[in-house]
C-alpha cells in the first residue's frame, strides 16, 4: 500500500514573541505555510504532535480563528489531522476543563490521540462520532497511535504506553505511527525535562514504523524512525544553529517495500535572525561603538533590510570607556533604524575580557546553565533522589515553570507527585 503524511510540531500559535504583532502573525504564517505543503502535496493525513498553541489558557479570540482557519484549509481538502496536546496545550493538571485542542477535536476539526498511563489499558479507537481516543485508523489497516505531554513521567509513561500497543492485535496490520510530545536524551540540552531514552522505545520497535515527535524546537533524527520537524518559526534565538533545517516532515510510505518510507525534511521560510558577536575594545566611545555595529551589520546584511530581519548582538571584551554611557535602549532603536530591523537585542557579557569562544559560552544560556548545575548539585546531596537525579531535575524544572506562569497549587503538587511515583501518572489527573 502507498500513502504519504506529513508531520508538524510546535507551531505554537498566538505567540507574541517580544511582544510584537509582528511576530504573532509570522507564527500563523509559518504554522500555515505547513498545512499549504500538506494539501499541495495531497497528503492522506497530518499529524501534529503537540504544541498547537503557545498558551493553555487565555487563548485569544484570533488565535482560535487562526487555529479554525488552518483546520478548514485541511477538512477542505479531505485531509484529516491527528493531533497530541503538548504542554502548552493541555490544561493545568487536576484542571476539569478541557483544552483548546479537545474542543476543536469535539467539532470535527481533528482526532485527539491521548492515551493515558495507568489508567487506560484496552486502546480505544478515535472516530468522527467519539474523536478522543487513542488511536486512528486513518486508512485501511494504517493506524496512528499517540500520548500527550506528560512530563517527568514520560519514561513510566512510554512503558506503559509500549505494553498496550504490543497487546492491540491490530498494530501489525500494514504501518504504524506513533506521536509523542517529547525530547530525546542526547538530542536535547540536558536541563530540558521530558526526555526519553532510546531504550524506552524499543519495546515498540517492531509495533511502530515511525515516530513523530514534538516538544523540542530544533529538528532531529535517529535510525530513520525517531523524527522532530522542529517548530516552523523560531522560538528562541539559542535555536538559530538548526534554523534553516526546521519546518515540517514530508513521509512517503510504501508498505511493500524496503525501507517502508522515505522521510524528506521541509524547510519553512522564517523572517530571518541576524546574531553577531562583537569586540567592544575597538571602540573608543560609545558612539563610534554604534558606527562601528552599523557599519558590520549594513555590510553583512544589507540584503535582509526589506524583511524586516530581528537582530541579537553579543558585545564582549574589555570596554575602552565607562559601559554605563552606552545607552543599551538608545542603541537598540539607533541600529534597528538603520538596519531596518523588526527590533533589535544587544546583550553585554559580564566578563571583563574574553575571547570569541568565551563570550558565547556566557550568553544568555549562563544564568540557566548556573542555575540547572546548582540544582543538580542539591538533588546530588539528597537521598533518595541522588538515586534519580535527571529525573528529579525535570521534576523540578517542570514546577520552575509552572511557578513562573502562576500556574494553581494542586498543579504544582501534582507533578511532585507523579514525579515521586511515575508508575501512577495521569491517572489522578482523569479521574479528577
Amino acid at each position: 500500500m502507498k500513502f504519504s503524511f506529513l508531520h508538524m510540531a510546535d507551531t505554537h500559535l498566538g505567540f507574541h514573541q517580544y511582544g510584537l504583532r509582528e511576530r504573532y502573525n509570522d507564527f500563523f504564517h509559518a504554522a500555515h505555510w505547513a498545512v499549504q505543503q500538506a494539501v499541495a502535496r495531497q497528503a492522506d493525513f497530518v499529524v501534529l504532535a503537540g504544541d498547537l498553541f503557545h498558551k493553555r489558557s487565555n487563548l485569544q479570540p484570533f488565535t482560535l480563528e487562526q487555529a479554525f482557519h488552518l483546520f478548514d484549509v485541511l477538512h477542505q481538502a479531505g485531509i484529516p489531522c491527528l493531533v497530541i496536546e503538548g504542554n502548552h496545550d493541555k490544561p493545568f493538571f487536576l484542571d476539569k476543563r478541557m483544552s483548546w485542542v479537545e474542543f476543536l477535536a469535539h467539532r470535527g476539526y481533528a482526532r485527539l490521540l491521548n492515551f493515558v498511563p495507568g489508567l487506560d489499558t484496552a486502546l480505544r479507537p478515535a472516530t468522527p462520532d467519539s474523536p478522543v481516543g487513542h488511536y486512528c485508523e486513518v486508512l485501511p489497516d494504517i493506524f496512528v497511535f499517540g500520548m500527550s505531554y506528560k512530563g517527568a513521567g514520560i519514561s513510566a509513561a512510554a512503558a506503559d504506553l509500549a505494553q498496550a500497543i504490543v497487546g492491540f492485535e491490530e498494530a501489525r496490520k500494514q504501518y504504524a505511527v506513533l506521536a509523542l510530545h517529547a525530547g530525546m536524551t542526547g538530542k536535547i540540552p540536558a536541563h530540558l525535562s521530558s526526555a526519553l531514552n532510546r531504550a524506552d522505545l524499543e519495546p515498540l520497535r517492531s509495533y511502530i514504523d515511525y515516530v513523530a515527535m514534538g516538544h523540542y524546537h530544533n529538528p532531529f533524527e535517529l535510525e530513520d524512525w525517531i523524527f522532530n520537524p522542529g517548530s516552523p518559526e523560531i522560538t528562541s534565538v539559542d535555536l538559530l544553529d538548526d534554523s534553516n533545517e526546521s519546518g515540517a516532515v514530508w513521509v512517503k510510505v510504501d508498505t511493500e517495500a524496503q525501507p517502508r518510507h522515505a522521510a524528506t525534511r521541509l524547510f519553512s521560510p522564517k523572517r530571518p535572525w541576524i546574531r553577531e558577536k562583537f569586540d567592544v575594545s575597538r571602540a573608543h566611545a560609545p558612539a563610534e561603538l554604534r558606527q562601528q555595529l552599523r557599519e558590520r551589520l549594513q555590510a553583512r546584511h544589507a540584503h535582509l533590510a526589506e524583511q524586516k530581519p530581528i537582530v541579537h548582538i553579543l558585545l564582549y571584551g574589555r570596554f575602552r570607556f565607562d559601559a554605563l554611557q552606552l545607552n543599551l535602549k538608545e542603541s537598540e532603536q539607533e541600529i534597528a533604524a538603520a538596519c531596518n530591523a523588526l527590533i533589535c537585542h544587544i546583550q553585554v557579557t559580564s566578563q571583563a575580557e574574553a575571547t570569541p569562544a568565551a563570550a558565547a559560552a556566557s550568553s544568555a544560556q549562563s544564568l540557566q546553565d548556573i542555575e540547572q548545575t546548582a540544582f543538580r548539585e542539591r538533588i546530588a546531596a539528597q537521598e533518595p533522589y541522588s538515586q534519580r537525579p535527571e529525573h528529579w531535575l525535570g521534576a523540578v524544572n517542570e514546577v520552575t515553570e509552572f511557578a513562573l506562569t502562576k500556574a494553581p497549587a494542586a498543579a504544582i503538587y501534582d507533578v511532585l507527585r507523579r514525579a515521586d511515583a511515575p508508575s501512577q501518572d495521569a491517572a489522578q489527573e482523569t479521574a479528577a
